[in-house]
């Protein structure tokens, strides 16, 4: 009722006047104009939501514009409420399907991790036993090289096994070195050819 004999311009707020244009346009081209939502003053300053349609009439006396305003406060708050709720479930799936994807690479992790230890420990086994058998200073560096890459080939495996255990997570004192070493294994294998960490 507090809009009845106001202008449009008066009633829409200063944020939405581009759609005050618009319906100006509108009126001029076509002879009406609509709006789903519109912000707008209510009462001091108050604002709400409303829903817009003009209509231009043309009389012998002049140019009317007829003006229709519906609160739609309500419906814009349970949409915005909706569309957060929306945001969240997706946010839940993005969560969810990295979850998913971790296992699958702990999983992973722990197929190659074995299928490498098998042929490992029998690599291992093998240098041992020419190790006790060959004696010449010839052999020794060859051995002591095939011996690192034994014991580097071991250590990459060992670091991927605890991406397999599916532990549940808990609160408690952690070792702040053993993490470091770990991070420090994972980073050092990848950028051995390229940088000293």
């Amino acid at each position: 009722r507090q809009a009845l004999g106001s202008h449009v311009r008066q009633l829409i707020t200063e944020e939405s006047q581009e759609v005050a244009t618009l319906i100006g346009d509108g009126l001029r081209r076509d002879g009406r104009a609509l709006f789903e939502k519109v912000r707008m003053r209510g009462v001091g300053s108050q604002t709400f939501w409303a829903s817009l349609s003009a209509t231009a009439y043309r009389t012998d006396s002049g140019r009317y514009v007829v003006t229709f305003l519906r609160d739609v406060t309500d419906r814009v708050a349970q949409e915005e409420a909706l569309e957060h709720a929306r945001g969240q479930v997706l946010r839940a799936r993005q969560v969810a399907s990295r979850a998913e994807r971790l296992a699958s690479l702990g999983q992973l992790a722990a197929g190659v991790a074995h299928e490498v230890n098998n042929p490992l420990q029998f690599a291992q086994a093998a240098l041992d036993a020419l190790t006790e058998s060959c004696d010449g200073p010839q052999y020794r560096t060859h051995l002591n090289d095939i011996g690192e890459a034994l014991d580097r080939i071991g250590s990459i495996t060992r670091t991927l096994l605890p991406f397999a255990r599916m532990e549940p997570t808990a609160m408690g004192e952690v070792d702040l070195n053993e993490v470091v070493e770990f991070a420090c294994r994972m980073a050092g294998n990848e950028v051995r050819h390229r940088a000293l960490l």
